[in-house]
């Protein structure tokens, strides 16, 4: 397996901060691990003014004395993470560094995400078996190496590394058929 260290990709500064004034404007929840601790703090962000200061609005008073930290920030499908030092201000606690914002990249293509409102119908088939498992799917989400699909109902059963047939149809294009393997459940 491919080491996590490995599919860091460091992210500019100016990218780093929008990210940032995003998941502050949208409310987004993020986590904040402490340096060698196990507890996980759930907090959200808060940008005042025109500082590029970033306040953490939670009951932070953990951090007090371990300034720190690594923030993890799901944003548009993708992870991100920033070692950064928590600062005290009043009773406040804020960050101004963004020089070690990382985003995860896990896959070699990115992944698009099919609205719910397009029509499309999906269905899977067994190879193995004459007769055998048919189900219906929703695709959630497709790229040039794969797809993320719901399967309905709940059984019958699939198993990893199983060949299957796939037929799908999303929006006003033409129906695809072809054979898949399924790589995770």
């Amino acid at each position: 397996m491919k080491n996590i260290l490995d599919a860091l990709v460091q992210v500019e500064k100016n990218r780093a901060i929008l990210i940032l004034n995003k998941a502050a404007t949208l409310n987004i929840e993020i986590q904040i691990k402490i340096i060698n601790e196990e507890k996980v703090l759930f907090a959200k962000l808060k940008k005042i003014g025109q500082r590029k200061h970033f306040y953490i609005t939670s009951n932070a008073s953990i951090l007090e004395s371990k300034p720190d930290v690594t923030l993890k920030i799901i944003f548009l499908n993708k992870l991100f993470f920033l070692k950064t030092n928590i600062k005290k201000y009043n009773d406040d606690y804020y960050f101004e560094n963004y020089e070690n914002f990382f985003e995860l990249v896990r896959r070699k293509n990115p992944r698009f995400q099919i609205p719910l409102n397009w029509p499309q119908s999906a269905m899977i088939q067994s190879v193995e078996t004459v007769n055998g498992l048919r189900s219906l799917a929703i695709i959630l989400e497709m790229s040039k190496s794969g797809m993320k699909l719901t399967i309905v109902p709940v059984l019958p059963r699939y198993d990893k590394n199983q060949v299957i047939k796939l037929k799908f149809r999303v929006f006003k294009r033409g129906e695809i058929a072809l054979s898949a393997k399924i790589v995770h459940l």
